[in-house]
């Protein structure tokens, strides 16, 4: 069930309707939904789920006893073994077989919740999970399961123990339903409605001309960032409902002024766990430049390959570890001096078209592909084909426009939010979030799927 469905706004209404009205039952009827919205996707997804986590729980108790370092090492490698057989088999071996074999939904992310556990048991940071019922319930809430964001026990597991315990707040309820709203507007009116154009030129990556490929380029920019920031703000909207914090995932990211800034905006969870979970491990910014630098590139290789297996995806990591190398040694060189308005406003722009870049080894299907659309969109011979695509260029400046304005409105939300509030019955605002979402699943029903269900 896709948030953008109809049938899971049924299904979530149900479910939070029962949630308030059954407090003493409420971590056995999100511990039954989460496997009834598995199940929905097919018994295999549930079972495979349902197996790794209950294992994970039983060796989660006894990593931080003895032999735990044994223990650590073979939950681990279990999980990233069964990561590895789904979405890397084929990549790996060639073998015709493993190529046939569906990629079990959320499995990426749950494994990395399960790592991050076993990791922080092991390291006495977490205590262990009072039960499996209140881990299965971390582990698998179908508000984030499927893309995130990536939740730590320590952020999650303490309000699944409050979870008998919580009433119903008006305000929380409100701004949950505003996102939920928001990332049905972000994903159904914006994203969906550019990935026909992204999938055209794209599919003919040889063909193109300087102006296409970058028009291409430019508006799978905004397609991925608003699919998937609107796959987050439904989450965190979904977790509100049901009185839990869930992590932001996305804080504007095209407006960061250098690489760094850049992954402390984009895909924050994910960033956060490659840092504390592959980078430091590795030695992090310990030593010599060369060794910090090349921790750095094994890091970020790490968060390419997570992508997918292709080629395309390692060299996506690979480009973005060039950029935080590269920024790193240009900051040692010249010092952190104080940026101007006008020159951090070039450095975004700039950052921007260097994303923009590595987003074709992100989209296009294969290397050569790749290669021929970055060498098309960087030979000056073809500047005067902009012109043929300048009601493309001009959409994309104006969802530029778009994205810095959300990046202005969010440094106030709780001042916008007080205003609204004050202005607005809170069961109308409601009954307005509401609307918003259904008629504009009414409006475009063939919603496409979520870009990161397929990682």
């Amino acid at each position: 069930m896709a948030f953008q469905t109809l049938a899971f706004v049924l299904f979530l209404a149900a479910v939070c309707g029962l949630y308030w009205r059954l407090p003493a039952g409420r971590l056995w009827l999100l511990a039954i939904a989460n496997a009834g919205f598995y199940l929905a996707a097919g018994p295999a997804n549930l079972a495979l789920f349902g197996g790794a986590s209950f294992a994970t729980y039983l060796i989660g108790n006894r990593v931080a006893g003895p032999h735990g370092r044994a223990w650590l090492w073979g939950g681990v490698l279990a999980n990233v073994a069964n990561l590895a057989c789904f979405k890397y088999a084929g990549f790996l071996t060639g073998a015709a077989w493993a190529h046939d074999l569906l990629l079990p939904i959320g499995i990426s992310f749950y494994t990395f919740q399960h790592i991050s556990y076993l990791v922080d048991r092991r390291q006495r940071s977490l205590p262990a999970a009072a039960s499996y019922l209140r881990f299965w319930v971390y582990i698998s809430f179908f508000g984030h399961s499927i893309a995130g964001p990536i939740m730590r026990g320590h952020e999650f597991l303490p309000q699944i123990d409050e979870t008998a315990q919580k009433r119903w707040d008006p305000g929380a309820m409100r701004l949950g339903l505003g996102l939920f709203a928001l990332g049905a507007l972000k994903k159904l009116a914006i994203a969906d409605q550019l990935a026909p154009t992204v999938a055209l030129y794209f599919d003919a990556p040889y063909a193109l001309t300087l102006g296409e490929a970058w028009a291409a380029t430019l508006c799978f920019s905004f397609q991925i960032y608003y699919d998937f920031s609107a796959y987050s703000d439904m989450a965190v909207g979904i977790g509100l409902l049901f009185g839990y914090e869930l992590r932001r995932n996305f804080l504007t990211p095209y407006v960061a002024a250098d690489p760094a800034e850049f992954w402390r905006r984009w895909h924050v969870t994910l960033s956060e766990w490659i840092r504390d979970y592959v980078y430091i491990p590795l030695g992090g910014n310990r030593g010599r430049y060369l060794s910090a630098s090349t921790t750095l590139m094994l890091a970020m290789l790490a968060s390419g390959l997570w992508h997918g297996a292709n080629a395309t995806f390692v060299l996506w990591g690979a480009w973005h570890g060039l950029l935080l190398v590269g920024h790193r040694a240009w900051r040692a060189g010249l010092g952190a001096r104080p940026a101007g308005p006008l020159r951090r406003n070039l450095a975004r722009l700039g950052l921007f078209g260097l994303v923009t870049l590595g987003w074709v080894l992100f989209r296009a299907p294969d290397v050569d592909a790749a290669a021929a659309m970055l060498l098309t969109m960087l030979d000056p011979a073809g500047l005067g084909t902009l012109a043929s695509v300048k009601k493309l260029l001009l959409l994309a400046a104006g969802l530029y426009a778009l994205h810095a304005l959300e990046a202005w409105g969010r440094k106030d939300e709780v001042g916008w939010g007080r205003w609204w509030v004050g202005r607005t019955p809170w069961p109308l605002q409601g009954l307005a979030y509401a609307a918003i979402a259904l008629a504009l699943m009414a409006t475009y029903p063939a919603a496409q799927p979520f870009i990161y269900f397929r990682f």
